[in-house]
């Protein structure tokens, strides 16, 4: 018997030949909502009054970080500006809060620099307009003369004669709230449907927004013995009534040094200060045809000093938004 031997044939691997066969080309169009509404609240109460300096150097560039980096171009821009002042609740007499007149109580109208809505010192808005438009470089065009940094600038310097009891998240709502009545005569044509909405706060103390009938800043109270219970006429009093800490409301008397309190969360309904539920975005419509849910987030303070530490929730989205108060 002979024996077979085999063994595997050894190949060398070689590069394929490559050729294109065919070629598909395909073009796909890409639109960006160029359209951007920016609503600036600007603190103008006296504890601002080391910063105007530094609001004037800075504002400028918030215009500058808009601009594509490409083209330089700048977005469809609404800005609009509103003032931290919103009165002192019931009360008409709180000093430098007086309800109804500028710069106590702006009401959440939108503002074209110092002096009151539509009586503002800024002059580079064009007549009758009530906020900064830059157009959409074809059918629309600016409303304003000059460059827009310097006439952001000029509207957004309110300067630090307002209320002392800060309301940012009541002006912003009522703002917005007018800013979706086409024929409000002070906000009116703000907000645009197919645009995004920005809100940007610029201030150096919590919220203090108190409803229209609150009795939190009555004038006549002005110490931490007194029977009323409200404490002093300071900041510190919506701090005290704003929160609740592990359960508890902060001590009365306001701390001379600094204390750290734990766990705190917006009194809600348990304290006398606007419960979160009511800082709320009036959104276009697109938004409310999508039903988005609210949402509150909770950002509870550390250490508290004597100026409020309120815990400020975000803005929710919500579909439903009741008519506010008239102003």
């Amino acid at each position: 018997m002979t024996p077979l031997l085999s063994a595997c044939t050894s190949h060398r691997l070689a590069e394929p030949a490559t050729a294109t066969l065919t070629v598909d080309k395909h073009r796909y169009s890409q639109s960006l909502n160029r359209k951007l509404d920016i609503l600036f609240m600007v603190d103008d109460s006296p504890s601002m009054a080391p910063l105007q300096t530094k609001l004037s150097q800075q504002l400028g560039h918030f215009i500058d970080a808009l601009a594509s980096p490409t083209t330089g171009r700048l977005p469809d821009l609404h800005v609009a500006v509103v003032s931290s002042s919103f009165g002192g609740g019931a009360w008409s007499n709180v000093p430098q809060c007086q309800s109804g007149n500028h710069p106590g109580d702006d009401g959440g109208k939108f503002l074209q620099g110092p002096g009151g809505a539509g009586h503002g010192a800024c002059t580079m808005l064009h007549a009758g307009q009530t906020f900064l438009a830059n157009g959409d470089g074809g059918a629309t065009s600016a409303n304003y003369d000059g460059d827009i940094r310097d006439a952001f600038k000029c509207m957004a310097l309110l300067g630090d004669d307002g209320c002392g009891f800060e309301s940012q998240f009541q002006s912003v709502y009522y703002a917005l709230y007018k800013g979706s009545q086409p024929d409000d005569p002070d906000n009116g044509g703000f907000l645009r449907d197919d645009a995004l909405l920005a809100v940007v706060m610029v201030t150096n103390e919590d919220d203090c927004s108190v409803g229209g009938n609150s009795l939190l800043l009555d004038p006549s109270v002005n110490s931490t013995s007194a029977a009323a219970g409200l404490g002093a006429l300071q900041s510190y009093r919506c701090n005290e009534f704003g929160h609740l800490c592990d359960g508890h409301a902060p001590p009365h008397d306001a701390p001379n040094g600094s204390v750290t309190l734990q766990n705190c969360v917006s009194a809600e309904d348990d304290g006398k200060t606007d419960p979160a539920h009511q800082a709320v975005i009036v959104h276009s419509a697109a938004e409310k045809a999508a039903g988005s849910a609210p949402a509150v987030e909770r950002c509870p303070p550390v250490v508290m000093r004597r100026e409020r530490r309120r815990s400020v929730p975000s803005f929710a989205r919500q579909s439903n938004v009741t008519s506010p108060r008239t102003v």
